[in-house]
């Protein structure tokens, strides 16, 4: 069911966005009276061909939905068979450039703006999620309603940790009281959020029954701690999000001292974050193999007391053991929070939001000209696959979120001037609007000098400058075929890496 859900909500949002994208041409090509034969949402055989009574367009729905396209009049192949061409006057090549640019680039246009708004609707209209809320801990009944009923064997009667929760029984303290105190989300820099997670343990050694350090090539192994969670809309277990990564060799301190302040000691390896290699227990022995996290449990109400914060904070140590080739669950879950922004807040995040995606989406492609960014593309198959990530992460605030982001790159990819894109037909229009300018000057200035000479004119009238016809044509069929044969190569890829 999640599988036909996620299908369902790709196929809604390519719908709407192409329809949107098109929808721009379409109309600014009326505006300017250029002759449009069809506007299709889709590519293939019809499923929908339809046309109003005396109206010049026909609007068609394809069985291919990775695209759309309007055909006007100017284009190559765009005058149906049989039929007599409209006046040229009515053809895109036929009206001034700068009116040509604008029918180029309202697609785009109307792509971002859209995102624009995905965005602010994801930030304003819905539930907003957050984790570490309410963290909640098994007691000796089962229940699970207070901090204080925390008491893992891991813990003496007497020691410290112990005594830290046992204390708070008395004020009947709330879960939602304290919550998962995270190191941070923000490395290797304060300038950056980490997609990969959340810190929380930046120094985890893994001991084997005996206590002896874990070692690799004879070297004992250090780990840093990353809180992932795979949903946000539902409680889940700490030690079924929690991922072990090898250390960086780059100092926290270095960066900022504010690190060692929250206790990051250690940052995860970029390498193995982008690839995905943190530490998988399913080569170790069941029980055999172990390590204590530690964690901070901090509050987030002001009790009246006269103790900071910090000093009013709980440390937890629970232990996990390799059980059944994962870490065990010692019985912590994470609730979740959630809340709807206000106006001011929405605006906030949608002021957060707006530039962070833009620069991510400008590094990525970017990162397209290097065998890195190749190999990370996304093609149907992934942004499909992703719709089930940001369903769990957010529910309807995060797949408005993410369509808005798509709708964001659609329109800066599409700005491209690469064969087959639109930024590509706006570079030739800007070339051939360039050239014939300076074309024409020469050809007036010529005329006015045989005009001043009394000297017959050899030239009958000046012919508007372009680049041939079947040149672009071939660059832009080829471009198409690159496109699609990458398209196809990621899909394959990508259904391939499911199994």
């Amino acid at each position: 069911m999640q599988a036909i859900f996620d299908i369902a909500v790709m196929l809604i949002i390519l719908g709407v966005l192409i329809s949107i994208h098109e929808a721009g041409h379409l109309s600014t090509a009326k505006l300017f009276k250029v002759y449009c034969f069809e506007y299709s949402i889709g590519f293939g055989p019809k499923l929908l061909h339809v046309k109003k009574k005396n109206g010049e367009t026909y609007f068609s729905i394809r069985a291919l939905p990775f695209g759309g396209y309007v055909s006007m009049y100017g284009e190559e192949g765009a005058v149906p068979e049989g039929m007599t061409p409209p006046p040229e006057s009515r053809s895109l090549e036929g009206v001034a450039k700068w009116k040509k640019a604008i029918i180029l680039l309202a697609g785009v246009t109307l792509n971002y703006l859209l995102g624009l708004v995905l965005i602010f609707l994801s930030v304003s209209c819905f539930e907003q999620y957050y984790y570490g809320q309410g963290i909640r801990f098994p007691s000796d009944d089962g229940a699970t309603s207070l901090i204080a009923a925390y008491t893992p064997a891991t813990y003496s009667a007497g020691s410290d940790a112990y005594e830290a929760i046992v204390s708070k029984k008395e004020s009947a303290l709330a879960v939602d009281d304290y919550v998962l105190f995270d190191g941070t989300n923000s490395y290797p820099s304060l300038d950056s959020q980490s997609q990969y997670g959340t810190i929380v343990d930046s120094d985890v050694v893994i001991h084997d029954k005996n206590g002896n350090p874990y070692q690799i090539d004879g070297e004992d192994a250090t780990y840093v701690a990353v809180y992932a969670p795979t949903t946000l809309t539902s409680a889940h277990s700490l030690s079924g999000n929690i991922k072990l990564y090898p250390v960086s060799s780059l100092d926290p301190d270095s960066v900022s001292p504010l690190y060692a302040k929250i206790g990051v000691t250690h940052f995860p390896d970029e390498a193995s974050l982008s690839s995905g290699g943190y530490f998988k227990p399913d080569s170790l022995a069941d029980g055999s193999y172990y390590f204590d996290l530690d964690l901070i449990l901090f509050p987030v109400v002001d009790d009246a007391s006269s103790l900071s914060p910090w000093e009013r904070k709980i440390p937890i140590s629970p232990r996990l053991t390799v059980s059944n080739k994962s870490w065990s669950d010692p019985g912590i879950s994470i609730s979740v929070y959630s809340n709807r922004n206000s106006w001011s807040e929405a605006w906030q995040e949608w002021a957060y939001y707006v530039p962070e995606s833009n620069i991510a989406i400008a590094k990525g492609l970017i990162s397209l000209f290097t065998p890195a960014g190749i190999s990370n593309l996304s093609g149907i198959v992934g942004m499909t696959v992703a719709v089930g990530t940001y369903s769990a992460m957010g529910g309807a605030a995060s797949i408005f979120l993410y369509a808005g982001l798509i709708s964001i790159n659609l329109a800066i990819f599409n700005l491209l001037p690469f064969p087959g894109l639109d930024g590509w037909q706006l570079f030739v229009t800007i070339v051939e609007g360039s050239v014939d300018a300076t074309k024409r000057k020469r050809f007036s200035s010529k005329q006015k000098k045989v005009v001043a000479s009394a000297v017959p004119d050899p030239v009958a009238s000046y012919k508007p400058w372009k680049i041939p016809s079947k040149v672009k044509n071939i660059v832009s069929y080829v471009g198409l075929a690159l496109l699609l044969a990458l398209m196809l190569g990621i899909m394959v890829k990508e259904i391939v890496g499911l199994f």
